[in-house]
């Protein structure tokens, strides 16, 4: 099959984007987006039209039980029972490697597809940061239910910004690590401690900012708290995803 086929590539980046692209195919997908440009191209181009579209939105914090609503829309369900339960990924796992560059466009595509099936009184708007848009570096991590952090990456600010879209529970000594992973096959190179829940701003080196435009891929590690005490990562690693360049040319 040639995926770089015009129409066929546009075709699995909008499936991609908005979640509907599952399994071997997708991991097939995650695969080709590491070695092509066409394909990340694809996928920034969805991911910035349904941003935009989002933007329209007049921004309201919905409520918990929307979440709830949600993941039961998106879990299926066994047929002899009501409700199925999320899956409960374990560390260490290999399905943890698979991760969910779905982008935030991803996001406001699934609360639109609720407020489509849900009854009238269910109305969930979703604002998007339009940092997402401008920054030079996006990548969205997530495990087998639904995104956890967003992350941009800004050049001119020498810093990446990072927003957890959920709460992590992680016991008190420990610590999620943020890494790059170089396309030369590099050693792994910290970008900082993430939040589990909130924001935060990691600052960057020059040093850093450079590798950053040779880095397609990030990952994050478990690691004791206040980050690795090597250097490279320690524990296990639960969580990756690729990183998309917005200003990437051919």
């Amino acid at each position: 099959m040639n995926y770089l086929n015009g129409a066929l590539l546009d075709r699995l980046a909008s499936e991609y984007v908005t979640g509907t692209l599952r399994g071997a195919a997708r991991r097939r997908f995650e695969g080709l987006l590491a070695g092509q440009i066409p394909a990340r191209r694809a996928v920034r181009h969805w991911e910035q039209r349904l941003v935009g579209m989002s933007l329209r939105l007049t921004p309201v914090q919905p409520p918990p039980s929307v979440w709830q609503h949600i993941e039961a829309k998106i879990t299926p369900k066994p047929p002899q029972t009501q409700a199925a339960t999320a899956p409960v990924v374990q560390p260490g796992s290999s399905r943890l490697w698979q991760g969910i560059a779905a982008g935030v466009g991803a996001i406001a595509v699934a609360l639109g597809a609720l407020l489509v099936t849900r009854p009238p009184e269910v109305q969930v708007q979703v604002q998007v940061e339009r940092q997402a848009v401008e920054s030079a570096h996006t990548a969205v991590l997530a495990d087998d239910t639904a995104p956890i952090w967003v992350v941009n990456a800004f050049p001119q600010l020498g810093e990446i910004r990072v927003k957890a879209l959920r709460s992590v529970d992680l016991a008190d000594d420990r610590s999620f690590e943020l890494w790059m992973l170089p396309d030369s096959g590099a050693a792994p190179v910290s970008l900082g401690v993430l939040p589990t829940s909130g924001g935060a701003v990691l600052s960057l080196t020059p040093d850093q900012l450079q590798l950053l435009t040779a880095t397609s891929k990030i990952a994050v590690s478990i690691e004791p708290a206040g980050g690795s005490p090597t250097g490279a990562p320690t524990g296990p690693i639960p969580y990756a995803a690729p990183l998309l360049h917005v200003g990437e040319q051919a």
